[in-house]
């Protein structure tokens, strides 16, 4: 009788722990499933903000490269504006002294 009545409160007891383990089973299903679903929602948000950032770059050197040609291109513009410049500034200086010695042969003669 002993025997049987210690069979039964073991297994009692084991029925008990049995559903302790259920219920942390259950509970553990549900934080795991929870932290999952965040985890997904928290690679989304990174991956936005990657893609938004990738993006911008892409933008950016886009914008870059297209200022760069245009500056090379001025300043190359400019480059040739000064060579003119200086081949007329010397032209005219010639002018003014044949100019100047026209004048200078007319009072004298």
């Amino acid at each position: 009788q002993e025997a049987m009545n210690d069979y039964i409160s073991a297994l009692h007891e084991d029925e008990a722990k049995v559903a302790e383990h259920e219920k942390i089973v259950a509970v553990h299903t549900e934080r795991a499933l929870k932290c999952s679903q965040r985890q997904e929602a928290f690679e989304d948000a990174v991956c936005g903000v990657v893609t938004s950032l990738q993006a911008s770059c892409t933008a950016y050197a886009t914008a870059y490269d297209i200022h760069k040609q245009e500056y090379i291109d001025i300043v190359s513009d400019i480059a040739a504006r000064v060579i003119n410049r200086k081949a007329e500034w010397n032209h005219l200086k010639k002018v003014e002294c044949v100019l100047q010695k026209l004048a200078a042969s007319g009072e004298d003669g």
